[in-house]
């Protein structure tokens, strides 16, 4: 079941605070990530994120947990990530 909440950002740190420190996501460079590892790496992105000029923030990587984590830290800057190929 997922977590309440409006928007996605808020979903998922309500999801991050319910699960802690169970598996959230993982690939074969980074291994397996939790929901707590997961929350305090998207958060101090975003709070980098926030400062960046302009609503729209490209994203070029490969399908990882490094491509997750800078989707989720643009929503939570509030700056819409765009995928770049």
């Amino acid at each position: 079941l997922l977590a309440e909440g409006k928007i996605l950002p808020e979903v998922f740190l309500n999801n991050c605070a319910a699960r802690k420190n169970q598996a959230a996501c993982g690939d074969r460079l980074a291994g397996i990530m939790t929901y707590q590892n997961l929350k305090l790496r998207s958060l101090l992105l975003a709070e980098y994120i926030r400062h960046l000029p302009g609503q729209y923030i490209g994203i070029m990587l490969p399908s990882s947990i490094a491509a997750y984590v800078a989707i989720l830290a643009c929503q939570i800057a509030g700056k819409v990530p765009l995928m770049v190929n």
